[in-house]
């Protein structure tokens, strides 16, 4: 890695012992605030520049560099690739929950390709719970719940499985509990559309 000034720097990566003419590794890079996606099919020094990166990018890439990942894949299975991730995001895209595939409420299929993907990337395996808990509703008492406290949540609509994948979590969103005068709320940050409120 180089830096080239106060808001650029470049990224040298090096390619060897090809095994085969089709043969190619595909790498994502990311910042955090800043991704880049390249493929290498021939042997060598491959430069890849980030610029116009912010004074908070510049000083996550000194203190903790980039975050590389590898795919593992043939050219050829590009395609289904293509369509097996299409999966992931198909149904759970529209806003009324009461319309099926497209409401707001993910598939049965779409969850259960989520759940192989996560199975098949990280090797942790979600498990259905019985079908008499599913409906069950937690009558808390807001007393045993103090300021701080951490909620996970999980949506199985892809874009959860892509954060838990990356962050290395089984967690796709959080939110926490904070008491104001007297009052239990639970604050969150999200913009997506198919939450009560969106855009917080």
């Amino acid at each position: 890695m180089n830096i080239l000034g106060e808001s650029t720097i470049e990224v040298v990566h090096y390619v060897t012992k090809k095994k085969k003419l089709d043969c190619g590794d595909g790498y994502f890079y990311s910042t955090l605030f800043n991704y880049h996606v390249a493929a290498f099919y021939r042997e060598g020094i491959h430069n890849i520049k980030f610029e116009n990166l912010t004074p908070e990018e510049m000083e996550i890439i000194r203190t903790s560099g980039f975050l590389v990942f590898k795919t593992c894949d043939k050219v050829i299975n590009v395609l289904p690739d293509l369509f097996k991730t299409l999966y992931l995001f198909l149904g759970g895209i529209g806003l009324d929950p009461n319309i099926p595939f497209f409401g707001s409420k993910p598939t049965e299929f779409e969850m259960e390709q989520n759940v192989k993907f996560i199975h098949d990337a990280t090797g942790y395996q979600w498990q259905k719970r019985p079908e008499k808990s599913r409906k069950v509703v937690y009558d808390l008492d807001p007393k045993l719940v103090q300021s701080g406290d951490f909620f996970a949540i999980t949506r199985f609509d892809g874009l959860d499985q892509i954060i838990e994948y990356g962050a290395g979590s089984h967690a796709g969103h959080s939110v926490m509990a904070i008491w104001v005068d007297d009052m239990l709320h639970i604050v969150e940050s999200q913009a997506a559309w198919y939450w009560p409120r969106k855009g917080l």
